[in-house]
C-alpha cells in the first residue's frame, strides 16, 4: 500500500459515473385521437394520457413473465367532475375492455381536480398486462402512471 501525503486545503475527488439503459419513446393516438406519449428507460416507465375522453391505454402489454410496478400516479379532469381509475387487462389495444382488473379504486375528482399518488411499496399488476386509465363521464381528464418493469 502506497501513502500519499496531501497538503492542507486539498481535496480530493473520485468520480465514476456509468450510464446503462436505452430510451424507446413512443408517441401516438388512440381510436378518438387522444395523445399519449410512453418512455422507457432501462427498466424505468413512464405514460402520461392528456385530452382523454374515454377509457384509454397508456402502456400495452408488460411482457411475458413481466409486470408493470407503479410508484406514482397523476389523475386530473376539466370543467365537469369525474370519477377515475386505474385497470389492467391482459388484452392489448381494446383500451382494457376484456376482463379489466382494477388497479388503482376509482377517485372521484371535483372540478378542475387533480390529485398525485405516490406509493412507498410499487403496486404490482399482474403480468404481461395492458395498463388503461378509466373515466365515468365524457369530460377530458390526464393520467400519468411512473414505474418500473420487472419479473
Amino acid at each position: 500500500m502506497r501513502r500519499v501525503r496531501l497538503l492542507p486545503g486539498v481535496l480530493v475527488v473520485a468520480v465514476a459515473t456509468i450510464f446503462v439503459g436505452f430510451v424507446l419513446p413512443a408517441r401516438a393516438a388512440d381510436k378518438v385521437g387522444s395523445e399519449f406519449n410512453a418512455t422507457t428507460t432501462g427498466n424505468t416507465t413512464s405514460a402520461n394520457a392528456s385530452a382523454v375522453t374515454a377509457t384509454t391505454q397508456v402502456l400495452g402489454l408488460s411482457g411475458a413473465s413481466l409486470s408493470y410496478y407503479l410508484t406514482d400516479v397523476m389523475l386530473s379532469c376539466g370543467a365537469t367532475a369525474s370519477t377515475i381509475n386505474v385497470v389492467s387487462s391482459t388484452t392489448a389495444g381494446n383500451a382494457c375492455a376484456t376482463s379489466p382488473v382494477v388497479v388503482i379504486p376509482t377517485i372521484p375528482l371535483a372540478v378542475n381536480g387533480a390529485l398525485h399518488m405516490s406509493f412507498r411499496t410499487p403496486i404490482k399488476v399482474t403480468a404481461n398486462s395492458a395498463l388503461c386509465c378509466k373515466t365515468s363521464g365524457s369530460t377530458a381528464f390526464s393520467c400519468l402512471v411512473s414505474g418500473y418493469i420487472a419479473p
